[in-house]
């Protein structure tokens, strides 16, 4: 973390994602952190720009082994309402709070249309 520039908040790490990638380069999990901008990348990182998208969120507060029931909770309010999940974008996790695994914050953002 040290030698990443212009970090914006230290104290709060993102994840993102694509669920069904279409290219292999997006196949994975990134742990990031939002910059004001890039400068000298440390050679053993990469820059990822997410852009501007909608999002419908849920705010995780408990054990990280029950994010699962999170999600299905966001997936069926995201039914309810007639929104159509987009699994082919960058979907996030911003975690507020990540010391201990049985009481993680983490605000789940799932790209929709």
């Amino acid at each position: 973390m040290s030698e990443i520039k212009h970090v914006i908040n230290p104290l709060q790490q993102v994840g993102a994602f694509v669920v069904e990638h279409e290219f292999v380069e997006e196949d994975g999990y990134w742990v990031c952190v939002e910059v004001k901008e890039f400068e000298d990348i440390p050679h053993d990182m990469v820059t990822l720009t997410i852009p501007p998208q909608r999002y419908a969120t849920l705010r995780h507060k408990g054990a990280n082994h029950k994010i699962m029931d999170a999600y299905k909770n966001l997936h069926l309010w995201i039914e309810e309402n007639k929104y159509e999940r987009l699994k082919n974008k960058w979907h996030l996790e911003i975690f507020h709070s990540m010391e201990d695994s049985e009481n993680l914050d983490v605000e789940l953002l799932d790209t929709i249309d």
